[in-house]
């Protein structure tokens, strides 16, 4: 087994065992898409509790999604005021997963979960969806002109 594989597989068990002590379900689905249309959620404890990501695509895109929902769980576990105004502002909405993008680029990298080869897709991918974001917007909510860096770092420090 390479370095990147058991990584993965050390990641995905120290996630699991994260989730379990909070009362959240890992749901791994052999689709490669959720069957909201996405490639994972998260739903706290109090409508659900799960994690659910696809498993059925590249395992590059399956860790990059799995870190990105692991992401949003740290949100909700330390009460970050920009996961809780999400909620209400499309503005909130899109910086929560801009900033939720960086982080989970840099877990990526910490846990050495990407080869070499699979970055310049990763990080192509991450800019993409966070673009995306911007332009749909949430399903629900009306899209507003996006949040600065300077009104996130704000928002952060509520």
């Amino acid at each position: 087994m390479n370095t990147v594989d058991q990584n993965r597989k050390d990641f995905l068990a120290f996630i699991r065992k994260q989730l379990t002590k909070c009362g959240v379900k890992l749901n791994l689905r052999a689709s490669k898409k959720h069957l909201d249309g996405d490639y994972g959620m998260f739903c706290e404890p109090d409508i659900g509790g799960e994690l659910c990501v696809a498993a059925g695509m590249s395992k590059d895109k399956f860790f990059h999604t799995l870190a990105h929902e692991y992401v949003h769980f740290l949100q909700w576990f330390s009460d970050d005021p920009l996961y809780r105004a999400s909620r209400d502002d499309a503005r909130d909405y899109y910086a929560l997963e801009k900033v939720t993008e960086e982080s989970a680029i840099e877990i990526l990298d910490q846990w050495g979960l990407i080869p070499d080869s699979g970055w310049d897709r990763v990080k192509e991918s991450s800019e993409k969806y966070v673009c995306s974001v911007f332009v749909r917007g949430p399903s629900v909510r009306v899209s507003r002109k996006p949040l600065s860096d300077k009104e996130i770092k704000k928002l952060k420090k509520r």
